[in-house]
């Protein structure tokens, strides 16, 4: 209940226009950062949970990288709220989620009907979510491929632990296991090849 009101509210305080300004100019900025666009209509997924290894993955994959990590570190910037609660299930947790979608929306709504060649660097672990923006591609005339990154649970949570000892030494709470066990282990749907016009699944130990 606490998460649905939540949402909500983030929702409708994405469109109030103060902050509606500052979510949209932080999707300029990582669209002008990319510099000149490499004009090719190819969107790449990526599907995983955190720490999985994505990012080293796409590391090689030319494109406009929407990485939902770098879109939470300015958000994290641009609100006091979001900046005094890391932890999971707080509504500052749950905003921070919604405004990162608003950003993400943004930037694909802007790139897609210019051809851009797109890689999201996303966990895009629930099904539904990703036929939406699969289809969207889709209507730009893009060819679709998911890159499905797996990794062996011991070792994922290896990773997990010890992302948070990092933040703890920093004088943060630790957040990364308590994400895994109770947000994205819950909502993972593993991808299927039907889902995108090309298909990889690739291991990481």
């Amino acid at each position: 209940m606490i998460k649905t009101l939540t949402c909500f509210w983030a929702v409708a305080i994405s469109y109030f226009p103060p902050v509606r300004t500052k979510l949209c100019q932080t999707a300029k900025d990582i669209i002008a950062e990319y510099g000149t666009p490499r004009l090719h209509r190819k969107f790449i997924m990526a599907v995983g949970h955190s720490k999985a290894g994505k990012r080293t993955v796409l590391a090689r994959e030319e494109g406009l990288h929407i990485d939902t990590d770098d879109i939470h570190r300015r958000i994290n910037q641009m609100f006091a709220l979001l900046q005094r609660d890391d932890l999971v299930g707080t509504r500052a947790y749950w905003t921070r989620q919604i405004f990162t979608w608003a950003v993400r929306s943004m930037i694909l709504n802007d790139v897609l009907q210019k051809g851009v060649r797109v890689v999201s660097d996303s966990c895009n672990l629930r099904a539904s979510e990703r036929r939406k923006v699969l289809r969207l591609a889709k209507i730009y005339h893009y060819r679709t491929v998911i890159i499905y990154v797996t990794c062996p649970e011991c070792v994922l949570l290896e990773r997990l632990e010890e992302a948070d000892d990092l933040r703890v030494t920093h004088g943060e709470p630790p957040v990364w296991v308590t994400i895994y066990q109770t947000v994205q282990k819950p909502r993972l749907d593993p991808p299927t090849a039907d889902e995108a016009d090309e298909f990889f699944v690739i291991p990481t130990a």
